[in-house]
């Protein structure tokens, strides 16, 4: 899943150059919303691909061209913002060759999906998120959530039983999220409430408050995607607190965005007490400011299989998993800068397929138990220290000489200049002396 590695880790370096006051302006808004519409598609894509289990040599040659694009669009990004930042100055950043690397890759899907190569089992429910607000309601089909009249033919369109499904645009106001309002009673004498029964994905919901209403209101969805700004830390806990209430939801994505509001508070439980529901099977968290140990209420959701640790997820230097949790966990992602020791066996996570580690320059090594995991097909590295990727070589090596030709090692440094591979080639040679 390098691909899906890859588009998660461009997505999340967009969502925060957006929401930050002075990097928000070294890229084009309008080639920025583009990229994203092209980031989003290929990801359903990879999520589809690996869901349904299609999996051969055409899927994998067209994964690794995603990667490849995914990987070249987030150096360009990354070196434009560190120039803006050295320079002081702000420039724009012309995407337009990205933007055309990654429509070429999405053509290659589309041509591949019309010929039938991929084939879901079970359609796709009706999708909810925010197109370009330019492009939405000049043809009076999408329907602006903040129209009452509008709000009434949206609901009437999703809570009426339908033998095929349909996907119905909800467009946000200036592209600033989703409001679902409370909703209304149908009656007076009857606390009914309008339930979305249609409703299966729900993207870019922003501020979006679960209260008990609204979790009554969508209890078929089953992939949703939250993004809290400018909230206060119980604000965040209060919206969050009946997230239990969804029993079918398998997917879930919670970005905190800017937590410079909750700098110098302890943040851990922010999501401590919280119940998640035990369908869930991806979690990925962004600024959720959690510790270590808090990870245990995570680590015990008895099908997750799809766990993504994005920027300022979880704080501190050293992570001691327990024996017990992640027992279904295959795919895990970590960008949190400050892990420095991370003492894990392979009965910590026993059915681990794929670990990706990304920008974590203080990491002193991979544990070397995770090569025993009998699962383990690949390990990715974005980014991180020079000791951790000889740690994940090393780990390769023992593993050969041991018989298992199956695991990979993929390292990728932050440049590609000969100069850079050659002194890690040769730093490592030094460490494997000893």
């Amino acid at each position: 899943m390098a691909a899906y590695a890859a588009l998660v880790s461009l997505m999340n370096t967009i969502d925060h150059i957006q929401i930050h006051p002075l990097l928000c302006n070294c890229i084009d808004k309008k080639q920025m919303e583009s990229l994203s519409v092209h980031l989003s598609f290929l990801l359903d894509f990879v999520e589809s691909n690996h869901s349904h289990g299609a999996y051969h040599n055409e899927a994998e040659l067209l994964e690794s061209q995603i990667a490849r694009a995914a990987h070249a669009a987030e150096d360009a990004i990354e070196s434009h913002v560190v120039d803006q930042i050295h320079s002081g100055s702000i420039s724009l950043l012309d995407l337009q060759t990205t933007i055309h690397d990654m429509d070429f890759v999405k053509e290659k899907v589309l041509i591949v999906k019309e010929e039938g190569i991929f084939k879901d089992d079970v359609p796709e429910g009706p999708t909810y998120s925010l197109p370009n607000p330019s492009t939405s309601s000049s043809n009076g089909k999408s329907k602006m959530v903040r129209f009452d009249e509008e709000l009434v033919q949206l609901s009437d369109a999703l809570t009426e039983q339908q033998s095929s499904l349909q996907i119905i645009p909800i467009v946000g106001m200036g592209g600033i999220g989703i409001n679902l309002p409370e909703p209304r009673l149908k009656s007076q004498e009857n606390d009914d409430v309008i339930v979305l029964k249609n409703m299966q994905t729900l993207k870019k919901a922003v501020n979006l408050n679960l209260s008990e209403e609204v979790c009554k209101r969508i209890p078929n969805v089953k992939k949703l995607n939250l993004v809290y700004e400018g909230l206060s830390k119980s604000s965040c806990y209060n919206n969050l607190y009946n997230i239990g209430m969804l029993h079918k939801l398998v997917l879930l994505c919670i970005d905190f965005g800017d937590l410079s509001v909750l700098e110098n508070i302890e943040n851990s439980d922010l999501l401590r007490n919280l119940k998640f529901p035990t369908s869930l099977k991806k979690l990925t968290l962004i600024g959720s400011g959690l510790n270590w140990e808090d990870l245990t209420m995570i680590g015990s959701l008895p099908n997750l299989e799809v766990l993504q640790l994005g920027i300022g997820s979880v704080r501190g230097s050293e992570w001691n998993p327990i024996e017990g949790e992640f027992l279904c966990l295959k795919y895990l992602f970590i960008n949190c800068f400050e892990l420095k020791y991370w003492n894990a066996e392979s009965v910590h996570f026993p059915v681990l397929e794929n670990l990706v580690l990304n920008g974590i320059f203080q990491l002193d090594k991979i544990p070397s138990g995770t090569g025993e995991i009998p699962t383990l097909d690949i390990i990715q590295m974005l980014k991180c220290s020079e000791s951790a990727a000889v740690s994940a070589l090393r780990i390769l090596e023992e593993q050969e000489s041991l018989g298992n030709d199956k695991l990979r090692v993929h390292i990728q440094f932050k440049s590609n200049y000969n100069s850079i591979i050659e002194d890690f080639d040769e730093k490592y040679q030094h460490f494997m002396l000893f």
